[in-house]
């Protein structure tokens, strides 16, 4: 629970007059998410962190007293990022603050699935000990994963219950088929049980078998994200759960939106939010704007929309006594846009300060020294050479491989049996056909595994990177194992990061040292290395513009429906491990 208001008597004070107010946003268009209300030329007063009057707040203008001029600009709550994998942004929390608030978030809540996979409760004190330092309200949702042995859940049960007892903590999410289908179901009807009993919300990746959606509505989920379809949007709403749509929707968007509005079916249980984040909208200040503006072109009332992001978030998570809205005792979290519909922020209220205006920041940024473990999650792989990276096989010309096939309009793969050539007892790859190598390796070098890969685009070279959501391994797609080596030995010395490599040369790197994920350097710097990296991908033959998207997330077992593992390919439908080599 946030803490509540107890200065009763300086609140007589000021609604009478007595005192004044701090600040004022003056004269805007105020809406209201309860009466879905446009209460127009309107002040908002504000004392402390608190709203304390809606309506003509002229008498609680003093000397000392602010004034926000709103004149002709829509007034409306804080924005609730409710889901987002931090590390996608490829930023340190600090630094994404100030994008955040620059587009209207006052409030997000994290999901730091990579940083407690790596430091187990030591990543979620480096989070808490930069929330110190926050202009933004953060919060964080305990992640569920699947270790990379898939033989155990992350975090433990002693650790899953200590971190329910935080005050930052907001729920708990990662719930999927994958965890019953590789027999947790005992383990989770205990994580469930004691979510319920800490009064926090947990939820899950919604499936594409419609059932399980019942099934997981029975154990006690609340909301689902990851929607795979139409059908299962209106079904996970009809059975009374949040719709948490976010950028991993984003090639379902359409038809999602248009289901459930063409169907009338209610949507104070749908909640817009980041999920992964592509640091060069986060440069731009848009991201969450972006997916605003898409759901308003496809026929949501901008007001509706304004609640996805605000009441309907704050309700989800058990907090929209405190945030959410604009009402008397809510805590200040306000945004002043210019247009309703085309979400551009003018001011940013936080906590009661005004942080952003006109295109100005009002506020400095604290950003605090980050500790050395962060930078030691990779060693140089001595013993790593071209033969380790390739698939062996003891006999014939030709052998038929299961393959992984991506695809440019979603980040689920299919399963593809194709025949391909051997050449002295290793599989070659097919580039002209798009089918190349790719290899997951253990940080430290622990273990190799070797697959293929269609649809990546890659005709000649190799990428390697650390930006990898599903397990703590590196991620290296090639046409030759030599380059793939190369890429690989490239990323090792940076401490983290992304190259590209074409015939052992090194085309492009981005060092990622702070775990393998996060640069020093401020979203807009990063957003010029993506582009540069997106031009070296297309020299090697890749033209897809979601390639960091879809590789970040081929080894996430949550996901369907074939991903690269520790232990080999893992068929998500099934819930288990199948080869490769298929004959």
């Amino acid at each position: 629970m946030l803490e509540s208001y107890k200065e009763p008597s300086r609140l007589y004070d000021i609604i009478e007059g007595k005192s004044k107010a701090n600040l004022i946003i003056k004269g805007g268009k105020i809406l209201n998410v309860y009466t879905e209300e446009i209460i127009e030329d309107a002040d908002v007063a504000i004392y402390g962190n608190r709203i304390v009057k809606i309506g003509d707040c002229s008498s609680l203008i003093g000397k000392e007293t602010r004034v926000l001029n709103a004149k002709e600009r829509f007034v409306v709550p804080g924005f609730i990022d409710s889901f987002l994998i931090l590390e996608s942004s490829m930023q340190m929390l600090t630094t994404y603050a100030e994008y955040a608030l620059s587009g209207g978030i006052t409030t997000t809540v994290l999901f730091p699935a990579p940083l407690l996979r790596l430091f187990g409760k030591e990543g979620i004190k480096f989070l808490e000990e930069e929330l110190l330092s926050m202009p933004i309200r953060v919060y964080y949702m305990i992640p569920l994963s699947i270790d990379d042995d898939l033989s155990t859940i992350i975090p433990n049960h002693e650790t899953f219950v200590e971190l329910l007892l935080n005050k930052k903590v907001l729920g708990v999410f990662g719930f999927s088929k994958s965890l019953i289908e590789l027999d947790f179901k005992n383990v989770i009807s205990q994580y469930i049980s004691d979510s319920e009993l800490s009064g926090k919300p947990i939820g899950g990746f919604a499936p594409l078998d419609e059932k399980f959606i019942d099934v997981s509505s029975n154990l006690g989920l609340k909301f689902f994200s990851y929607i795979r379809n139409k059908e299962n949007a209106t079904k996970i709403l009809r059975n009374g759960n949040y719709l948490v749509l976010s950028s991993l929707d984003l090639w379902k968007l359409k038809e999602i939106i248009e289901t459930i509005f063409n169907n009338k079916v209610p949507t104070d249980k749908i909640v817009l939010s980041t999920g992964l984040l592509d640091v060069r909208e986060l440069s731009r200040g848009n991201h969450l704007s972006n997916l605003f503006s898409y759901i308003v072109k496809l026929g949501i009332d901008p007001i509706k929309a304004v609640k996805f992001l605000t009441i309907n978030s704050a309700r989800l998570f058990g907090i929209e006594n405190v945030i959410g809205s604009i009402a008397p005792g809510k805590i200040a979290d306000i945004v002043v846009l210019k247009d309703l519909t085309k979400f551009e922020v003018y001011a940013t209220v936080a906590d009661g300060n005004i942080c952003f205006l006109d295109n100005k920041f009002h506020i400095k940024f604290k950003v605090s020294r980050q500790p050395e473990y962060l930078m030691e999650t990779i060693s140089y792989l001595h013993g790593l050479n071209p033969e380790l990276l390739q698939v062996d096989v003891s006999s014939g010309n030709n052998v038929k491989i299961r393959v992984i096939k991506v695809s440019d309009e979603s980040i689920d793969t299919e399963e593809e049996v194709v025949l391909l050539p051997v050449v002295n007892g290793k599989v070659v790859c097919d580039p002209t056909n798009d089918i190349v190598h790719i290899s997951l390796i253990g940080r430290k070098g622990d273990y190799i595994q070797n697959a293929f890969v269609k649809g990546i685009g890659i005709k000649r070279g190799a990428i390697a990177s650390t930006l990898n959501f599903g397990s703590n391994g590196i991620i290296v797609i090639g046409t030759n194992a030599r380059d793939m080596l190369e890429a690989v030995h490239n990323i090792t010395k940076t401490k983290g990061g992304i190259s590209v490599v074409e015939n052992g040369h090194n085309l492009f790197s981005l060092s990622l040292p702070l775990a393998g994920f996060m640069s020093f350097e401020v979203a807009k710097q990063l957003s010029f290395e993506i582009e540069a990296l997106y031009k070296n991908l297309y020299k090697i033959g890749c033209k897809n513009e979601k390639f960091l998207l879809i590789v970040s997330t081929l080894s996430d077992v949550n996901i369907p429906k074939v991903r690269i593992t520790k232990n080999g390919l893992f068929d998500v439908e099934r819930g288990k491990i199948v080869k490769t080599i298929v004959s």
